[in-house]
């Protein structure tokens, strides 16, 4: 499970990432696509944990993804309880989870990030 330590940390990495993808980015990068993938395909089965960090907050989201879009994706983010679109590049420490595990609504656990 992700946790709060989990949040800070994606924070500092956030901000430390340069615009260039590193080799580690792209395997990371794959990684999760191979995951998200396998959730698009067994919907039933399987979706997605992560934390999703956006210029102001950061965030752990439980999400159904259904659609590539680019370098996104759709899906029913289960915390919101409803559609919305996740960049590839805002996503840190994904998990692919048993659909079992995943009630609706899921809690969301966010925090704001205050720019100096």
């Amino acid at each position: 499970m992700v946790t709060n330590a989990d949040l800070t940390q994606s924070t500092s990495l956030e901000q430390s990432t340069s615009l260039e993808a590193h080799p580690t980015e792209v395997l990371k990068a794959n990684k999760f696509k191979r995951q998200i993938q396998k959730a698009i395909q067994n919907p039933d089965d399987y979706a997605i944990h992560f934390i999703y960090v956006t210029d102001d907050k950061v965030s752990i989201r439980a999400v159904s993804p259904y659609r590539w879009n680019g370098n996104s994706f759709l899906g029913l983010c289960l915390s919101k309880e409803n559609h919305r679109q996740f960049r590839l590049d805002r996503i840190h420490k994904l998990r692919l989870v048993k659909s079992s595990e995943v009630v609706m609504p899921f809690r969301i656990t966010e925090c704001s990030i205050e720019n100096n």
